[in-house]
């Protein structure tokens, strides 16, 4: 069984997932935007049952407070059409099932593949022997919660994610995506090469 793919079948692999993503569902490739869609979701469910404004009542109740404050003029003008080129691939906004299907598909094709070579198991941290070095049994847990969480916050800082930036956006030579796919991998190479000196 091969357990690592050489880089050619890989990065051919991932060029398929995106294109395949793109001309199915008419728009790039991007996990975290899909989680960012499902929380959002959420939180309308939660704002819905404890009673606050619908979109619409808050459009209009902010339409009324600004021609109190400005006149009937200022609306028109923040209404009026602005001329935009149009967008690729501007497909509406995937449903909440649909972005959970791929959410799920992803950790299922994880699953399946770690299954197929012979290397699942379930643990509650990282093999390698820098980790096991650096991290206390115990606390393996909470250091990848704790790592989880700053991938979180930096995915929001950078507007996306690894799938987003690293293959659609850089694939499109999307200058944004180009210096946040940097950012990201230079991190993480300055990181390795830290936690080998403090093995």
């Amino acid at each position: 069984m091969i357990h690592v793919w050489a880089w050619p079948l890989g990065g051919a692999a991932l060029a398929a997932a995106v294109v395949l993503h793109g001309l199915l569902l008419g728009r790039l490739l991007g996990v975290s935007g899909l989680v960012s869609a499902l929380t959002d979701r959420l939180r309308r469910v939660d704002d819905a049952s404890t009673g606050s404004l619908a979109n619409a009542d808050l459009l209009e109740a902010l339409r009324a407070e600004t021609v109190a404050a400005f006149g009937e003029e200022a609306v028109t003008q923040a209404t009026e059409p602005v001329s935009r080129p149009p967008a690729r691939l501007t497909a509406p906004p995937l449903s909440g099932r649909a972005a959970a299907a791929l959410l799920v598909g992803l950790g299922l094709g994880g699953f399946l593949a770690a299954l197929g070579t012979g290397t699942w198991s379930l643990r509650p941290g990282i093999d390698g022997t820098i980790f096991a070095a650096l991290v206390p049994a115990g606390a393996a847990p909470l250091v990848l919660l704790a790592g989880g969480v700053l991938v979180g916050v930096g995915t929001r800082m950078a507007g996306g994610c690894t799938s987003g930036h690293g293959l659609s956006g850089v694939a499109r030579l999307q200058p944004g995506s180009l210096v946040a796919t940097a950012s990201f991998f230079g991190a993480a190479i300055a990181v390795s090469f830290a936690l080998e000196v403090l093995r």
